[in-house]
């Protein structure tokens, strides 16, 4: 016997093989930590958690960012934040216009010009992507989401 998720049949094996489940893949997904949300999700990120590959804090802000999903990988996803600041550089990023009533224009915080650092990656726990943070999706076909599509054929 190993792993067996809370509240579900999902069992995975001490080798790693799912012994068996009869739930969602969502569920199973969570129970991986894997995020059910793709590339070109944006959420909105306690600063605290937003670390750089050298072990700093993208910003001595307090309170929330928006960042960007790029890349899944294991219980890992590389993210881009935003600045609505020039000084931070990167990729210009126009603010977002919903249609009106739809889900996204409820949670969406990406409601000003500004800049993803996509010289910046920064990796977070997948597990820390969830609905509470999300934020919207980025359009299918803008600039950005070409952009982070070029980066994941590195």
């Amino acid at each position: 016997m190993g792993l067996k998720a809370a509240g579900s049949n999902w069992e995975i094996s001490k080798r790693g093989q799912v012994v068996r489940g009869s739930k969602s893949f969502d569920d199973f997904a969570e129970f991986l930590g894997t995020p059910k949300h793709l590339i070109g999700a944006w959420f909105s990120l306690d600063e605290a958690i937003l670390i750089t590959d050298r072990g700093r804090r993208f910003s001595n802000k307090v309170g929330r960012r928006n960042a960007v999903l790029a890349l899944v990988f294991g219980p890992n996803s590389r993210i881009f934040p935003r600045s609505t600041k020039a000084n931070y550089g990167g990729f210009e990023h126009p603010s977002h216009d919903h249609l009106p009533r739809s889900q996204s224009a409820l949670s969406c915080r990406v409601n000003k010009l500004g800049y993803v650092a996509l010289d910046v990656p920064l990796i977070v726990l997948a597990s820390e992507l969830t609905d509470q943070v999300f934020a919207c999706y980025e359009e299918d076909g803008s600039s950005l989401m070409n952009e982070l599509q070029n980066l994941g054929d590195l």
